[in-house]
């Protein structure tokens, strides 16, 4: 049975959540001649895969809650409609805390399911503007042009920051 993680400091996963949002805004706006070209578009993830990887770590926190705050933050900062990512995040915390107790809690699972996270909500964003007439593209050209580029483009992003935010994590939590 794995060890439940309990909270200590777990006041510092808004703020580390805020930063993340605004690295990702960062890194889309400095990378955006090498992520978008005519052929792909690539959107850095990295709030996601922060709530992601705390949603499989820390699973009687209120990440769920938290995520929703921040999906309202990253809606009003980077989108026209209120409460996409609001929805989004909060939905993907919830799965992932669900399905976590049933994986082994080591780098390889937590690969697995932010990337399945991540495809999660670029689905989900991707059938929101679909329904609402919104997108321009269609279901074989958004999964050729944008999810696959920009999963593959985040799993490797997400090899750097694991350790880090692995640390984070401990940093935060202690085991009972």
């Amino acid at each position: 049975m794995l060890a439940r993680l309990h909270y200590k400091r777990g006041y510092w996963l808004f703020p580390l959540m805020i930063l993340m949002m605004l690295l990702d805004g960062v890194l889309a706006s400095t990378l955006q001649v090498l992520l978008s070209t005519q052929n792909y578009v690539i959107v850095p993830h990295l709030l996601l895969m922060t709530v992601t990887l705390f949603s499989f770590y820390a699973t009687d926190e209120p990440v769920v809650i938290y995520a929703g705050i921040i999906g309202f933050l990253y809606d009003s900062y980077f989108i026209g409609y209120y409460g996409v990512y609001l929805c989004v995040f909060m939905v993907v915390a919830y799965l992932t805390r669900l399905i976590s107790p049933f994986f082994s809690q080591n780098v390889l699972f937590a690969t697995l399911i932010v990337i399945l996270g991540m495809a999660v909500a670029d689905g989900a964003v991707y059938l929101f503007y679909q329904f609402n007439g919104m997108a321009s593209m269609t279901w074989i050209q958004f999964m050729v042009q944008r999810m696959w580029p920009t999963l593959l483009f985040n799993t490797v992003l997400f090899f750097f920051i694991y350790n880090p935010l692995k640390f984070i994590n401990n940093w935060i939590h202690y085991r009972a």
